[in-house]
């Protein structure tokens, strides 16, 4: 699938479910309160607006997926908590000739949703209007139209919006910020005694200051209007698609003649050393008391800026592939976004004081560090490595509280 493609399909992934509702149901059928029964401890997520804004200009909808079987459903919930999966009646929102959902409340309407369960999920928040989505294909494996900037027609792009991301299966939660799209609106997330505490630390309109003020030309074309700052591999007209290559070139010219040495973070379970070779791919070979990384090879070949800044094509892995590469290639990734790369030091590879520091780095992800508390967010996908992400996992938590905080 594409990267700017329109059409998103919600697949069956670490945290994903199967099957919004009992097995055998149909389309028509709505029935489904909260699939997996009264066993589990119950999610209880508060909405609480501080953004300046009345609670009637605070729009939210959540959605995600739910259940037992083999199919993996898109489901919504409504003002009642009844988690339901979507379908294409749902299209019932007439907006230059096209209908679109309308699964969002208000924070007048409704403050808090309670979930036995739900993975992969989202909640899109807005401001002034509903979010309007399209569902393409019923469920299973159902498949909407998100907001898309890119497209002149969207109905969504003269609203300000930003989601939320989490898992809740199991009495486990899995919840994080995420800025790897685009940044629009502050909140923090919390649990109720605020043990823990993730998202921004600025104003809303003080990362935009920060943003104009200090990005160089190039991020200027990111921001949209008032609306939203988008992420440069997620502009498909505008943004310089060759932005990171001088910097990419010399890395690579750099380890043709030295080897680069890479490890975990406790520099303990395995150690790769890499060189380039003349068909300019990434050579790297693993040593490790660990059976699963001694020996190994690991080949990169060189990345485009896009895919730098997007973790994708020579930069992208996932839990299927072999476990040095999983390892590794989020590091190189993320030490090319932090401009660290080149003359990378391995025994401090994780000092953020260095990180962002050479004029030619991802300075989408580094404002947003600088805006966020405890300087952690999800910059670009693989912010976790050097647990730089805003990611917070949590077995105990079941009172979750995300705040809309100050846009001025």
């Amino acid at each position: 699938m594409k990267k700017h493609t329109k059409l998103l399909i919600l697949s069956c992934m670490i945290f994903c479910s199967t099957g919004c509702e009992k097995q055998g149901a149909t389309d028509d059928d709505n029935s489904n309160p909260n699939g997996f029964g009264s066993t589990l401890d119950q999610l209880e997520i508060t909405i609480e607006n501080q953004s300046g804004l009345p609670d009637d200009s605070i729009f939210f909808s959540c959605m995600g997926n739910q259940g037992a079987g083999q199919n993996c459903n898109v489901c919504w919930v409504d003002a009642n908590n009844q988690v339901t999966k979507v379908k294409l009646a749902d299209n019932n929102v007439l907006i230059n000739g096209k209908y679109y959902t309308n699964y969002s409340h208000t924070c007048t309407e409704v403050k808090v949703i309670k979930l036995d369960s739900l993975r992969s999920a989202r909640i899109r928040f807005s401001i002034g209007k509903p979010l309007r989505m399209q569902i393409i294909t019923p469920n299973p494996n159902a498949g909407y139209t998100d907001a898309n900037w890119n497209d002149p027609n969207d109905p969504n792009n003269s609203i300000i919006y930003d989601k939320v991301e989490f898992t809740y299966f199991n009495g486990g939660l899995y919840v994080n910020t995420t800025s790897v799209d685009y940044f629009g609106i502050p909140y923090t997330i919390s649990d109720s005694a605020e043990n823990f505490h993730i998202g921004m630390a600025a104003t809303r309109e003080q990362v935009f200051n920060y943003f104009k003020n200090q990005a160089p030309a190039e991020f200027q074309v990111l921001v949209q209007g008032n609306a939203r700052i988008v992420a440069p591999n997620k502009l498909d007209i505008g943004f310089n698609q060759h932005y990171f290559d001088p910097y990419i070139d010399s890395v690579w010219t750099k380890y043709k003649t030295d080897s680069l040495i890479m490890t975990d973070a406790t520099r303990s379970s395995w150690r790769a050393a890499g060189i380039v070779e003349d068909d300019n791919v990434f050579d790297f070979s693993f040593t490790s008391e660990d059976a699963s990384f001694n020996n190994k090879t690991v080949k990169i070949n060189k990345p485009s800026s896009s895919n730098v800044f997007g973790c994708d094509g020579e930069l992208h892995t996932d839990g299927s592939r072999p476990i040095p590469e999983q390892k590794l290639i989020p590091k190189i990734a993320g030490a090319l976004n932090r401009s660290v790369l080149y003359g990378y030091d391995y025994q401090n590879a994780c000092d953020t004081s260095t990180f962002y520091k050479n004029g030619t780095t991802n300075w989408f992800s580094k404002i947003l560090h600088k805006c966020s508390i405890d300087n952690k967010c999800y910059g670009f996908p693989y912010d976790d490595d050097c647990d730089q992400s805003s990611l917070f996992p949590s077995t105990q938590i079941r009172k979750l509280k995300i705040t809309i905080t100050k846009f001025n």
